[in-house]
């Protein structure tokens, strides 16, 4: 919001203006629509000198590593490690916590998942 309000000359307001938001009403939606996010998050910073380029070829690098070289287990243990950093830090209580060390997991991998096919759909073109 912060960001958008450094532009707020540029802001056209408008009364008549409405947003619907649709939420995702259980978790397999929520995990498609995460998986769908990631080639267009692809599409968008595919490209040198984005912001998040040198993330996603660090991605891909790994992705192609695990084919050829077998690397999982190391990878697996600073997923691990990192969604239970990510966990603490966004809990504020023992629930949070337990409730995200649930979820925090599936939709990284979703999103993993759908950053991999984005990957593939931008090599392929």
């Amino acid at each position: 919001f912060y960001e958008v309000l450094k532009f707020e000359k540029y802001i056209v307001r408008d009364k008549n203006f409405q947003i619907t938001y649709h939420y995702r009403e259980n978790l397999a939606a929520i995990l498609i629509h995460t998986f769908n996010r990631g080639p267009k998050f692809v599409d968008y910073y595919w490209k040198p000198g984005k912001r998040f380029f040198p993330h996603l070829f660090i991605i891909y690098l790994l992705t192609i590593a695990n084919l050829f070289f077998f690397i999982f287990l190391y990878e697996l243990a600073v997923f691990i490690l990192a969604i239970i950093i990510a966990t603490i830090y966004i809990s504020k209580t023992a629930t949070q916590f337990l409730i995200s060390l649930y979820f925090l997991p599936l939709i990284a991998v979703s999103f993993y998942f759908g950053l991999i096919k984005g990957i593939i759909i931008k090599l392929i073109k």
